[in-house]
């Protein structure tokens, strides 16, 4: 109820600020919301969840306050923590976690970079996701049957948020678009997310929460035949490559895992979207020359591979303890590549485009190491949970357990070819998924001893 109660006066103080209300369907939402979050306290979080994060961004601006929910979210998880359960979840991940911000921490008093102000943001939501975390835990019921039911429904209301910002994105676009799939004809802020690639990224978390379920059914389930279509039809047109290459990597990796190789009929079938010429020239826009030469050149991946290697000959100048937490958002591109700005949105800043090459830089290989034996626990509960799920495909968790899988997949490649902790309506549903495997694995008592999990 504390929880609740928290999330719902973040939820007043926008909706009852007048300037908002020009803004009347986020308005009417919202109000909705506080509403529900009276009645039924314990599906505040599943609404918030579901709600579209680029409305929800474009409603507190009008507030004139910087992240309201975020502050909310993190006091109600504290507040959920310590009067509630007291879930940990997996502990090896949580561990980790805290070892790193810890380090985030120490490195901003002993190095006192420059952006330090930018820094302290940075370190305000990696400990948001963490709270997201916690309190998906925290506040789920005491009955594994419940616990489950809930991991069901925050799932939903991910695709929820997804369905909801491809609509915007939809009215956004328009009909020339439509007809020439031309990348130069996307909004600046697809769906009211940042940019096309985080608008790609997070539509693809859409298509692992109905693409499991519809396949579980043998297709024969028309509501999650239609939403697979849908959140399909968003990746295709987010024009994100790494977002296609998440979704072909879940679709492969179910039918191995499963043993449906009739799933793998969708891979050729993929292959008919490059006949659309926008869509090819998406595809071979970086290949000039041949691939080879690309990759020599260092232009594939949009000349990612160039900035790799400049960053990681930077990054080996302080290879154990890295330059400071901050160091990253100190660099100008002008001082590497001549220009005034090196991606997108004139923006000024040099961003890794590699979440382990940005540890490194600011934390050096500690903080590599504290990250990935945080990630790797989680991993190797959700491998635990995806052989357990193969010998139980009609049980009412493998969805959830797949939905787990092909989430992390599509993080995972964010994390290896974009900026993923900066891309928050990612991370933090990325968080609440995570949260639920642990949920999951209390309904399936196989699992349960191996979940790597304490609860005091």
């Amino acid at each position: 109820m504390a929880t609740s109660a928290l999330l719902a006066v973040a939820l007043g103080v926008v909706v009852a600020i007048p300037d908002v209300w020009p803004l009347a369907g986020g308005g009417i939402a919202l109000s909705a919301l506080l509403i529900g979050a009276v009645i039924r306290p314990r599906w505040a979080l599943v609404a918030l969840v579901a709600f579209p994060p680029g409305l929800l961004a474009l409603i507190t601006s009008e507030v004139g306050i910087a992240n309201p929910f975020m502050y909310a979210v993190i006091v109600a998880s504290l507040v959920a923590f310590w009067f509630g359960p007291r879930r940990v979840g997996n502990v090896g991940l949580v561990v980790g976690y805290v070892g790193l911000l810890l380090l985030m921490s120490l490195s901003l008093i002993r190095h006192q970079v420059p952006s330090a102000v930018g820094a302290v943001g940075v370190l305000a939501s990696i400990f948001y996701y963490g709270a997201v975390y916690s309190l998906v835990l925290n506040t789920a019921p005491a009955d594994a049957n419940e616990q489950r039911r809930y991991a069901e429904a925050l799932h939903v209301a991910v695709l929820v948020s997804v369905l909801a910002s491809g609509v915007i994105a939809l009215f956004q676009l328009g009909p020339e678009f439509f007809s020439t799939f031309d990348k130069s004809l996307f909004p600046e802020e697809t769906g009211l997310l940042y940019s096309r690639t985080h608008f790609g990224y997070f539509v693809a978390l859409g298509f692992a929460v109905a693409f499991p379920r519809w396949a579980l059914s043998g297709g024969r389930r028309v509501l999650w035949t239609v939403l697979t279509v849908l959140s399909a039809g968003l990746v295709v047109l987010s024009l994100t490559r790494g977002a296609w290459l998440g979704a072909l990597l879940l679709v492969v990796t179910l039918a191995l895992v499963t043993r449906r190789w009739v799933l793998l009929a969708a891979v050729p079938l993929t292959g008919l979207f490059a006949l659309i010429p926008g869509i090819w020239a998406r595809l071979t826009s970086d290949l000039a020359g041949g691939a080879l030469l690309a990759v020599q050149s260092g232009a594939a991946g949009s000349h990612r591979v160039l900035l790799w290697a400049v960053l990681f000959g930077v990054a080996l100048r302080a290879p154990l303890l890295g330059h400071g937490f901050g160091f990253v958002s100190s660099l100008s591109p002008a001082i590497f590549f001549g220009q005034d700005q090196f991606v997108t949105k004139a923006n000024a800043l040099v961003y890794a485009h590699n979440d382990l090459l940005y540890l490194m830089l600011e934390l050096g290989l500690l903080g590599v190491t504290l990250y990935v034996a945080a990630a790797a626990s989680w991993w190797t509960s959700l491998l635990r949970a995806v052989r357990s799920a193969r010998r139980h495909l009609d049980s009412s968790w493998a969805p959830v357990v797949f939905t787990c899988l092909g989430v992390a997949i599509v993080t995972l490649i964010a994390q290896a070819v974009d900026n993923a902790f900066f891309i928050r309506a990612v991370f933090e549903r990325s968080a609440v998924i995570a949260a639920t495997l642990w949920l999951v694995l209390q309904a399936a008592p196989e699992t349960e001893s191996e979940a790597g999990s304490v609860e005091p």
